[in-house]
């Protein structure tokens, strides 16, 4: 069960980190 919320907090975390990179690239191409 621990291993599972690990893999969850990690996949969730590539997620947002994916968004957040994508963001900072949109962001530095309209600036």
């Amino acid at each position: 069960m621990w291993f599972v919320v690990v893999g969850f907090a990690q996949d969730f975390l590539g997620v947002v980190v994916s968004i957040y990179s994508r963001l900072a690239v949109v962001e530095v191409w309209w600036w």
